[in-house]
């Protein structure tokens, strides 16, 4: 927490790995993220969920393409095991079958849960958030609050 421009975003990244330090060193689970590359970094980061101040999701697909792009990547899991988690996060941010839906065809409170489903989709053990109600009415701003609630009950 603190003031617009002290730094969060660029301190998440750089523990998410998107970025590198002038200096310092982050590690997760015994791994140095700072100096680590490739395939090492993709396991640590299967760990690890991030919600981005701006959604950070990809206008030329659909809903479904964008939740599950972290386990297409990563996890290595049939077609068929990733149409049924991607419904199942769907329907834990309370969105049902929107799978096909395109993004611009949403609103900001519906982006945000899509890039809440893409965050917890493979089980994070950590799930970062920046800003995570940036943009948003007061109304969606606590709908979105409790969502990050309930759903790290149900991760638990």
């Amino acid at each position: 927490m603190g003031p617009s421009g002290c730094g969060k975003s660029v301190l998440l990244k750089i523990v998410t790995g998107l970025i590198a330090p002038d200096e310092g060193e982050v590690v997760i689970d015994g791994e140095n993220v700072t100096r680590t590359k490739g395939r090492t970094l993709d396991a640590i980061r299967e760990h690890v969920g991030m919600i981005f101040q701006g959604n950070a999701l990809f206008d030329s697909m659909d809903v479904g393409d964008n939740v599950a792009f972290a386990i297409k990547t990563i996890k290595g899991m049939t077609p068929e095991e990733i149409g049924r988690r991607v419904t199942e996060v769907l329907n834990m941010v309370k969105l049902g079958a929107i799978e096909t839906k395109r993004i611009w065809e949403l609103s900001g409170g519906m982006k945000k849960r899509v890039s809440i489903a893409r965050a917890i989709i493979a089980n994070p053990r950590i799930l970062l958030t920046d800003d995570p109600t940036a943009g948003l009415d007061p109304v969606t701003s606590a709908a979105i609050t409790d969502l990050l609630a309930a759903d790290q009950k149900e991760i638990q």
